[in-house]
């Protein structure tokens, strides 16, 4: 009976620890999909793995983006989990899809952040649409800056509130007009 009940324990220790993850106990790998005739990939799958017993339990499969070909895609960093996007102070994760080009280079990504409750990751919408997003933890912003034109830029700065994240502010911006007219 003892041992029966040493063994219920184990079981259940098992179990809790699968389920009680922390995010700092996450570790992820990327791979490429399969490319295609033209040498071009077409997705990025991502897996996050839970210490050191490399238990599955975050997979996601995103379409890359734009600039998609030969060793710039296979080159680039494909996951950012160090930084927190939703500053509550735990990093979430940026997974990059790839590069429009529109006159420069705009870097686009898709974007999960933790969930304390769930301790899960869960995705933020409309991420993609933040190209080059850049996260100021002072101001507790995230700001895109794109362009749109030969000389004009479109900065978009979103904040969250009641957990989206949400356009608060967006400026149009000339590259080449005179600041002193």
């Amino acid at each position: 009976m003892k041992h029966f009940l040493t063994i219920i324990l184990l079981c259940l220790c098992t179990i809790c620890g699968a389920q009680a993850q922390n995010r700092k106990d996450y570790h992820f790998e990327t791979t490429l999909g399969q490319p295609t005739d033209d040498g071009c990939f077409g997705s990025v799958i991502v897996k996050g793995y839970v210490g050191s017993s490399n238990t599955l339990s975050f997979e996601q499969e995103h379409e890359l983006v734009g600039l998609t070909e030969g060793e710039l895609i296979r080159d680039t960093q494909r996951v950012n989990d160090k930084e927190d996007i939703n500053f509550d102070g735990i990093p979430d994760l940026q997974i990059f899809l790839g590069y429009y080009t529109n006159g420069r280079v705009e870097a686009v990504y898709a974007a999960y952040v933790w969930n304390r409750k769930s301790k899960r990751f869960e995705r933020v919408e409309g991420f993609e649409d933040i190209v080059n997003p850049e996260v100021d933890a002072k101001a507790k912003t995230i700001t895109s800056t794109a362009r749109y034109s030969f000389n004009d830029l479109l900065v978009q700065t979103y904040a969250w509130k009641k957990g989206k994240l949400t356009l608060i502010k967006e400026e149009h911006q000339n590259l080449f007009e005179d600041e002193d007219e």
